[in-house]
């Protein structure tokens, strides 16, 4: 590897004066971490042999981050690239290479100046780039780039092996179903619920409607029984395994007495929970619901608030483990 020999060298002979390739107009506008534009010219003139370009050529090369990784914009020749790497120097690198096939493979404008392709190509598999090209997408003008002058030098160290972690797709959405049983006091004398929810979640967010059944229990004026359908949003904050969705929702329905006439009856809810998903497609449900009734008969029973501890089990579709399987087989 040559680069480490080019560094050694450079320390020896003091601070480096910045180099003007012939013919290379280089804009170059990168964070101050990374490398500047007369070190990418230095390598080029490097890459060149000390020779002189095939023709002149104008350059754009602007370095930023884009999510976990840095990004390369490099324009020239009425073209962009767009190049990816985790580490900055990487593409500092790779944008000295490919300025300097450019002009290498380019045929002379005056005569005496030999291409020198030879001396790029093996330096390259001597030094190969780890960096990923992204297609630039359709009607895409990239920015306009400017000269900036970072406050101090930085090297481009050698080039790795390192592969290009590539960035997971968004998830798509997913069904629900749980059964849910819940113990509690309060809107009716009964102490016991059942309750029966569908609905569509994703990583951080879930939407649910469901069916909910107060058992009969008998009060100071008989047995009252109420059934309910409501919906709900929810938040979830989400760990590894352990999830903890925080919902907010509303339900309508009916309560019956002992004389048999029914009276419409609402509510407004909130509840937490503590959600393991154990398997890829089953997750167990145990949380605790707060309910305000905001409709109600004023016989209806003790009170217009109830609370209520529940444990139930999820079921998601489609199914996770179908996918993965049907992937190995092909």
């Amino acid at each position: 590897m040559h680069w480490p020999l080019f560094a050694m060298l450079t320390a020896l002979a003091g601070e480096p004066a910045d180099i003007d390739v012939p013919g290379l107009n280089l804009a170059w506008d990168a964070p101050a971490r990374c490398p500047d534009g007369p070190a990418v010219q230095r390598r080029v003139h490097a890459y060149l042999e000390g020779g002189r370009p095939s023709r002149p050529i104008d350059a754009n090369g602007i370095i930023d981050r884009s999510d976990a990784q840095w990004r390369l914009r490099l324009t020239f020749d009425g073209q962009t690239k767009v190049l990816r790497a985790p580490r900055c120097e990487d593409l500092a690198e790779a944008a000295s290479v490919i300025l300097s096939l450019a002009w290498a493979s380019a045929p002379p404008l005056v005569e005496g100046h030999p291409r020198r392709v030879e001396p790029i190509r093996r330096a390259l598999s001597r030094d190969p780039i780890g960096v990923a090209e992204e297609p630039l997408p359709s009607g895409d003008n990239p920015p306009r780039s400017r000269n900036v002058a970072p406050p101090r030098q930085a090297e481009m160290p050698a080039l790795s092996l390192r592969g290009t972690p590539k960035a997971r797709p968004p998830a798509s959405p997913r069904g629900l179903l749980r059964i849910q049983g819940a113990f509690g006091v309060g809107i009716t004398p009964t102490m016991t619920t059942a309750q029966v929810a569908a609905g569509v979640m994703w990583p951080q967010a879930r939407f649910e409607v469901w069916g909910k059944f107060w058992a009969p229990a008998v009060g100071d004026d008989g047995w009252i029984t109420l059934g309910t359908a409501g919906l709900q949003g929810c938040h979830v904050l989400r760990g590894r395994s352990l999830h903890y969705p925080l919902c907010l929702g509303g339900e309508l329905g009916a309560m019956r007495g002992s004389g048999g006439h029914h009276d419409f009856w609402g509510g407004a809810h909130a509840s937490a929970a503590l959600l393991w998903e154990f398997h890829p497609n089953w997750g167990l449900w145990a949380g605790v619901e707060f309910t305000l009734a905001w409709l109600q008969p004023e016989t209806a029973g003790p009170g217009r608030v109830a609370i209520h501890a529940g444990l139930g089990l999820e079921f998601y579709f489609p199914s996770r483990t179908r996918r993965a399987l049907g992937k190995r087989e092909r």
